[in-house]
Formats: structure tokens, sequence, C-alpha cells
């Protein structure tokens, strides 16, 4: 617990602003009854209506500007540590996995993920590749992030929680930014964006490039992007938004103990949305997108790759290592959304989507030909304020999948106002996941070099059904305007039956091979806690506390083989999440010019399936940042330390060590 006294003796430094006069008691009395207010953020992940955190139906974490800046992250997926529950880690050096209340795994993907609602999941490798999403850290706004099953609002692949990257619009900034970063790793990052208007007509250009040396395991990696987007209004009531995005690069990735192999990508999307305002309260939008996605890993010999030795064990040497990320996915998806006022008292919003998967991968599904999926879906949600105090949520989402059929999830939520700034809630929620384009086909094979299939790898289940998620959540959700605290308070307990596993079967003939075949045959229960808190005692400085404590119980077949008996030994989920985790995050506003940030993350031990059984770890990151502003430029400055206190753990897998690092950045705005 080196650290944690260092982290204390931060925050009171913090605190007491010994070194500012910001703090003293002549400017405390200068604080106006505005300044005693607690900004609570309008939200619209949880049930597509814009609402008070306190009348959503599920808990939701929003990061804002003010907080990914004061972070200190340089990569996407570094923010959801600020989540609590969410477990965030790297796979590899340019390879990421986020989950929450599941077995940590190193594709997780029971969680939606979405840029401006266009969900960026790959149904044929059923994860979300980080890397290519398009967009820089810079192109960020805020993100909203619901802590639980949101299939009502957003189907199937929000099981256990949705994820919005809001990104800034046309007309918010102006003028052109460059954020260079240099640091620890041969790290380099530059991004750059550029907003304009004419007239009714906005634009936004941003384009980036980012490299680095991984952990140094032959997993470095670059990659570039550029992006594009456009909002017009032609009338007071209509908006037309075009979005388009482009992304490509390579990287060294691999799970534990196999070599790390070189992986190309390049990716693109195409959003078009069109939104009309009927009155005050009625609004109808129409939102098409395509996201394209193309991994290629160059095919190589087992005996290239870990030498003789398999020659002895009776396998040819001239059999190819199936390299599982080479392929192309693409989904095009069509969604009507109406939003209304029916009373008063009473809003509601519904909506029709249809969407198509499809994927293409002679390694994954052992053909040439593209293989396609469709999905249709009808959705609602209503919002009955019943009192003054009592406010009711209602929604559900039906799904029809080529495969499995169709299914409703149902979501019921009551908010309880105990008066003006104490708030209740109790929700029940009934999920299901549909089966991937990558669960229901994958079909890969051992190929020996002159093209024949030797032996199966991995198969699918024929009947694969869809998960399903109940889940009951209590919440608490309360203000204390003097102190500027909002806290956020939740008990949720969740039963997955059904959940996707694997099963195996012995082939002794030709290679003595063990086929893995995806199967309904997990199952766990999660149980936990989860809190968080924002502070600002005075304007210049606040907190945010995120602490979770999960209690996982059930068994995966995604095990290994006896050597005696040659049948499943089941794995124990409560070792493969960890039970607790805890990150902080401090700000303080030095003066005018100067500002300060603490970091610090603590997560109890826990396992990952493909990857490795690891220790617990704390990390402390700051942030120290200089700006000067002038008539129409503004110059910052910030040095961030990572690790600052050089505690090496482990992130995925042993050989993945996270020493200390350093970045420096250099940021110019031109208005």
């Amino acid at each position: 617990m080196r650290s944690t006294p260092l982290a204390l003796s931060w925050l009171f430094l913090f605190a007491s602003g010994g070194t500012t006069p910001l703090a003293n008691a002549s400017e405390r009395q200068l604080l106006t009854e505005a300044d005693q207010l607690v900004d609570i953020p309008l939200v619209s992940s949880a049930t597509r209506l814009l609402q008070h955190r306190s009348e959503a139906p599920a808990s939701i974490t929003v990061i804002d500007r003010e907080m990914i800046d004061a972070s200190g992250a340089q990569e996407i997926p570094d923010l959801f540590r600020l989540v609590p529950g969410f477990q965030v880690y790297q796979v590899n050096g340019h390879k990421f996995g986020v989950s929450t209340h599941s077995p940590g795994e190193g594709h997780p993907g029971r969680l939606e993920v979405m840029i401006d609602g266009r969900s960026v999941y790959l149904a044929a490798f059923s994860a979300v590749d980080w890397r290519s999403l398009g967009v820089g850290l810079s192109d960020i706004d805020s993100i909203e992030v619901v802590r639980g099953s949101n299939v009502p609002t957003y189907g199937s692949n929000a099981f256990l929680g949705a994820i919005n990257i809001i990104t800034r619009s046309a007309f918010k900034d102006r003028g052109s930014r460059l954020v260079a970063v240099g640091g620890s790793g041969d790290a380099a990052r530059v991004e750059l964006n550029h907003n304009d208007s004419f007239g009714n007509h906005g634009l936004r250009l941003s384009a980036g490039t980012l490299q680095n040396d991984g952990f140094g395991i032959e997993d470095a990696g670059r990659g570039r992007y550029v992006n594009l987007r456009t909002t017009s209004t032609p009338t007071l009531s209509d908006t037309l938004e075009l979005q388009l995005g482009f992304s490509q690069g390579k990287a060294g990735i691999g799970p534990a103990f196999l070599p790390i192999f070189d992986r190309r990508y390049s990716a693109h999307y195409q959003t078009l949305t069109w939104s009309r305002d009927l009155n005050d309260a009625d609004n109808l939008r129409i939102q098409a997108h395509h996201n394209y996605f193309k991994g290629k890993m160059d095919q190589t010999l087992l005996s290239e790759t870990f030498g003789t030795d398999f020659l002895r064990l009776g396998i040819p040497d001239e059999l190819f290592y199936p390299n599982l990320e080479t392929g192309n996915t693409e989904r095009f998806d069509l969604e009507l959304q109406h939003q209304l006022r029916l009373l008063s008292d009473l809003r509601a919003v519904w909506g029709m989507g249809l969407r198509q998967d499809r994927g293409a991968s002679e390694v994954l599904f052992n053909t040439t030909a593209s293989l396609a999926d469709n999905l249709w879906r009808l959705f609602a949600n209503l919002e009955w304020r019943a009192s003054k105090r009592l406010v009711w949520n209602l929604g559900a989402m039906t799904e029809h999948h080529d495969s499995a059929g169709i299914k409703t999830s149902p979501r019921l939520a009551l908010n309880l106002q105990l008066n003006r700034h104490h708030m209740l809630r109790a929700s029940y929620t009934l999920a299901y996941r549909m089966p991937s384009l990558l669960a229901s086909n994958q079909n890969t094979r051992w190929t020996h070099s002159n093209g024949t299939p030797l032996a199966q790898l991995l198969d699918a289940d024929p009947n694969l059904q869809p998960e399903k998620n109940r889940t009951l959540e209590l919440g608490y959700l309360g203000i204390v305007p003097a102190l500027k605290l909002d806290i956020d308070l939740k008990l949720f307990h969740e039963q997955v039956t059904r959940g996707l596993g694997t099963v195996f079967s012995i082939d002794p003939l030709p290679l003595n091979t063990v086929t893995r075949i995806s199967s309904n045959n997990s199952h766990w229960r999660a149980s936990g806690l989860e809190t968080q808190l924002k502070l600002r005692p005075t304007p210049h400085f606040w907190i945010a506390l995120q602490y979770a404590y999960l209690d996982i119980e059930g068994l995966s077949s995604d095990g290994k083989i006896s050597d005696v008996d040659q049948s499943i030994v089941d794995q124990n989920l409560s070792e493969m999440s960890p039970r607790h985790s805890l990150s902080l995050l401090a700000n303080q506003q030095l003066n005018q010019n100067w500002d300060l940030s603490l970091n610090f993350y603590q997560q109890s031990a826990t396992g990952f399936f493909s990857g490795s059984m690891l220790d617990s770890f704390r990390r402390l990151d700051t942030r120290l940042a200089k700006t000067w502003k002038r008539r129409k430029t503004e110059t910052q400055i910030a040095l961030v330390m990572q690790n600052l206190l050089n505690e090496d753990y482990a992130e995925f897998q042993q050989r993945n060590q996270f020493d200390r690092r350093a970045y420096l950045s250099l940021s110019l705005q031109f208005l």
C-alpha cells in the first residue's frame, strides 16, 4: 500500500490549496447561490429520451470533456477505467478489452459500443476493435455509459451495458487545433481538427496518427485516421448530418503463450442522419449507416512458428497456423425513430430498424463465400410521470434474428423522488443476446500448406440459442448542494443463463486434435455494489471517485482437457473477474494558467480466458498542464506520468508488463 499514503497526501495538498489564494475565506464569501448547485447532466442513452439522470431507468456514468483532459488518457479505452464496474485491459500493446460483470477474455463482445448512435461492433469477430474507430481523443465531447443491461433500448449487444461516444459538433468549436504527443516506448500521437461554418452549414474535419512500441514484445504498431462531419439546417425544423471516416494501421497481436503476429487493418464508415422537429416535443429521425473492417494476418507454418518440436508430436511440419483475425466484416443499418409527447405527463419514443451483418473469412468460416445475418428490430420506451415524485419507465425491444428467431427484451423501472435532493430507483430487465455471425458460423480447420484441410479446430453448435440475462437493480442518487456533491449508488443482481461457452470434441485421427465448439453451456450469477461520487467544494477543485464490488459465481467450459479422461474441466468464474476495483480522479486549477490532476487506480487479482492469472495492482498517474491564452490562440503544454510509482504490473497476460511511462503534449488552438 505504498501508493495510498502518497495519493492521500496529494489530495490533502489539492484540498487545502495551500499555495493558491483560491481557497481563502474572503473568496469563499463571494460564492453565489448558483455556485452551490450541482450540475446533473441530461442523458439520453438509457431510453433515447432526454432525461435527468435522476429520472433514467438505469445507472449512468457521464465522462465529460473536463474528465477526459484531467485523466491524461492516451487511448480511448483508458477512459473507461473511470467507470465503476468496468474492466479495461490491454490484450496487446494495440489491442484492448473493455468488459463489465463478466469473465475477462481477449474478445469481449457483450457491450454495445456506439459513436453518435452508430454501432461499431464487428459481428464477424464478435468484438470491438478500439484501434480502428476512426476518431481521436480530441474529437470526443462526452461519453455516456449505461452500467447495466440496455437491450430494451439498443438491442442485442447491449447485453451487459452500452457506451455512446458523443463527438464534438461541427458548430461547437471554431478554428483549428493541433495536438502533438511524444513519450515512452517511442510513442508519438498527432491529432488535427478544423471547424468552419457557412451560413446554416457546419463542417468538422479531423485527422490523426499514432504509434508506439507496445509492451516491447514485438507488439509495436501504428495507425492513422481521417474523419469528416457536416451538419446542415436547411430549415428551422430540419437537420441533416453526414459523417465519413477512414482508418488503417498495423500492429503485432497474439494471445498469451503464443508468438506475436503482425495484423494489418483498414476500416471505413458512412452515416447519414435526418431529423425533423415536428413541434416542441415531437421529433422524427432516420439514420442509415455502413461500417467496413478488414483484417489481414500472413499465414505461417507451425514449424516456422514453434520450431521442430511439433515434428516429434507427429504433427506435419507444413501445417498452417490459423491466424483468426483475418477476414472482413461490414454492417448495413437503417433505423427510424419517433419521439412524441402523448400527454402532459406521458412521453414516448418508438422506432424500427433493419440490420445486415456480412462477413468473409476463409480462415474463420472455411469458405470463400460471404456470409450474412439479417436482424430487424422494433422498440419503444415510455416515460410516465405518475406524480411529482413518481416516474415510471417501461421499455422493450423485439428482435428477429435469421437463426435464433424472435425474442423480446423488456424493462420496467420506478424512480421515487424522496425530496428535492434524494432519489431511489428500482428496475427489472429481461434481456436476450442473439448469437453473432462468428458464433453461429465459425468453422476453422487445421490446413496443410497444399490447401488440404486436415482437422477441425473451431466449430459451432447448429442450435445455438440467445444468451439470457435477468437483472434486478436498486439505485440511489443524491446531491448535497452546499458541497456540490453528487452521489450515485447501485446494488445489482444479474443471472446469466445459456451463456456462450465452449465444449470440446476429441478427434484421434489424423492429428489427435481437440475441436472447440461454441455452445450455450456457460452460466453465472453476478451481484455487487457500484458507487460513484463527484465532489466540487470550490470552483477550482473537484474529485471523482468510483468503486465497485463484484461477486461472480458460475461455471464455464471454456477450460482445458483433463490429461486422465479427456473430459472438460469447468472453470470457476469467480476467479475471472476482479472483486474490487477503484479509481479516483482529482483536479486542482492552481491559477488561471496551471492545472494539476491525480489519477489513482486499484484492482484486485483476476484472471483471463486465453490470458493469465494476475495479481492485484495499484497505479498512480499525474498530469500537469500550463496554458497561455492570446487573442486568437491558445497554447497548452502538459506532462503526463503514468504509473508514477513504477510498481510494475501485468495487463491480461504476464508478458504485458506496464512500467512507468511519461508523455509530453503540445496543444495549439487557433480561433
